[in-house]
C-alpha cells in the first residue's frame, strides 16, 4: 500500500473543514513531527490536485499546530508563486532563509539537495541571487565531500544529477562562474565514476 493509500483517512477528514477536530483526533496518537507530516501530506494532496488555496490554508494551519519545517515551507513559497503573490512569497523566502541558518547543520544531504531544487528556483525567479548561491555553495560542498562515500548518491542519483544542472545553469546564466565550474567539475567526476549517467550528446 503507497503512502497516499496509507493517509487517505486523514486527507478526508482534513479535506473538510468542520472535520477538523476528527482529523486532530486521528493524529493524537503520534508524534509532533507525525502529524506535521500527515498535514504536510495533506497540503501537498490540495497542491497536486490544482486546489491552490486548499493548499495555501492546509500548510499555513500545519505550521500554526506543528511548527515550521523547510519542506512545508517550500511548498507554501511554491503555492504563493503559483497564485502571483509576490509580497507573501517573498515573505516566505524570508523564513525559509532564516530556517535555513538554523538547522542547514543537521539536514540529511538528500533533504539538503530537495530543498535547493524547489527553493533555488523560486529565489531565482524572485531576484534573491545571494541566497540562492548561498544554497548552491552549500550544495556543492556536501556532494564534494560525500563523493569518496557516494551510497546516498547512488541512491538518489537523479536528484544529485538534476541540482548540479540546475546550479550549473544558474552560475551560467547569472555571473555565478566559480559555481558553475565547480558544478561541472563535479558532474565530470561522477559520471567517470558511474554516479549519474552520462548526458546524451
Amino acid at each position: 500500500m503507497d503512502l497516499l493509500s496509507r493517509e487517505k483517512p486523514l486527507f478526508s477528514l482534513m479535506g473538510n473543514p468542520t472535520d477538523l477536530g476528527q482529523a486532530l483526533l486521528f493524529m493524537e496518537s503520534t508524534s509532533i513531527p507525525q502529524k506535521r507530516q500527515k498535514a504536510h501530506w495533506q497540503g501537498r494532496v490540495f497542491m497536486l490536485q490544482g486546489k491552490l488555496h486548499d493548499a495555501v490554508s492546509s500548510l499555513s494551519m500545519t505550521i500554526m499546530l506543528y511548527g515550521a519545517h523547510m519542506g512545508l515551507r517550500a511548498d507554501l513559497a511554491s503555492c504563493y508563486d503559483q497564485l502571483s503573490m509576490p509580497h507573501l512569497l517573498d515573505k516566505a523566502l524570508l523564513q525559509i532563509k532564516n530556517e535555513y541558518e538554523l538547522h542547514k547543520k543537521t539536514m540529511h544531504p538528500v533533504n539538503q539537495v530537495r530543498t535547493t531544487l524547489q527553493v533555488g528556483k523560486l529565489l531565482q525567479k524572485a531576484g534573491h541571487l545571494d541566497f540562492a548561491a548561498v544554497l548552491y555553495r552549500d550544495n556543492l560542498s556536501t556532494l564534494e565531500k560525500d563523493i569518496d562515500s557516494p551510497k546516498w548518491i547512488l541512491e538518489y542519483s537523479d536528484l544529485f544529477g538534476e541540482v548540479l544542472e540546475q546550479i550549473y545553469n544558474f552560475g551560467s546564466h547569472y555571473g555565478y562562474y566559480e559555481e558553475a565550474q565547480r558544478a561541472f567539475d563535479l558532474t565530470t567526476i561522477a559520471q567517470n565514476e558511474n554516479l549519474i549517467p552520462k548526458r546524451k550528446s
